[in-house]
């Protein structure tokens, strides 16, 4: 019973924020997926990739990423740099972030050992003069009014940190 109440609390603690990014092609933006695949191949790696979702629907969700990434084997170290920008839908909620990556290889006999941390900075805008309120409607002719409505806040900036 007390691991079920956990649960349940563990499930229930924290704050909601919009959606993640999804890819198609997850192997293509490592660093995104998890830190620790930083530097993890030798050599220099420079990735990007598109996604356009929804394209029947006016102005869909579409994501743009970038990531540059190398191994210092010498130090067993890998850092990198990561890009992306996501636009959802009409009223233009863009999201941009960048962010470095760090990792660490512990080798092994057999197998090694990879830990990860990454720190970016992200901030989300949104254009609300794309949006229609009910306040704005009239049930005869249509959209006539201005909005009563008004936003706090266009643009927020905050910091995200990710293990792994």
């Amino acid at each position: 019973m007390r691991i079920a109440l956990s649960l349940v609390l563990l499930c229930l603690w924290g704050t909601a924020f919009t959606q993640d990014p999804s890819f198609s092609q997850f192997y293509a933006n490592r660093i995104y997926l998890n830190p620790a695949f930083t530097g993890i191949e030798s050599g220099i790696a420079l990735t990007s990739s598109a996604r356009a979702q929804w394209l029947s629907v006016d102005r869909g969700f579409r994501t743009y990423g970038a990531t540059l990434e190398m191994q210092l084997p010498v130090a067993q170290l890998g850092v990198g740099l990561h890009v992306l920008r996501n636009e959802e839908g009409i009223a233009a909620l863009n999201t941009h972030q960048i962010g470095t990556a760090l990792s660490y290889t512990i080798p092994g006999k057999h197998n090694n050992v990879h830990f990860g941390f990454e720190g970016r900075m992200i901030q989300r805008q949104i254009d609300w003069s794309k949006l229609v309120f009910s306040d704005q409607l009239d049930p005869i002719y249509g959209q006539v009014y201005e909005s009563s409505i008004a936003p706090v806040m266009d643009r927020v900036t905050f910091g995200d940190v990710d293990f792994g």
